[in-house]
């Protein structure tokens, strides 16, 4: 019997809803080649461009909500 390659996870994403913390979702393969028990998830950090940084609109939240403060 011939083993075929596992394909990749699928619809994988990654939403940083809070400072220092990124949740990561994703599908199963749809051909895992065994029982999928673990996966291992890689990240590095890339260094943050001026342009990109600026253009950010930091009175909305990454849903798209506006953010207010009450200040006393």
């Amino acid at each position: 019997m011939c083993a075929t390659e596992p394909t990749l996870a699928r619809n994988v994403t990654a939403v940083a809803e809070f400072p220092n913390e990124l949740r990561v979702s994703w599908q199963p393969p749809n051909s895992p080649n065994g029982n999928v028990t673990h996966y291992y998830v890689y990240w590095q950090t890339q260094p943050l461009s001026s342009l990109t940084f600026d253009k950010r609109n930091y009175c909305i939240d990454s849903r798209g909500n506006a953010l207010f403060a009450l200040l006393k």
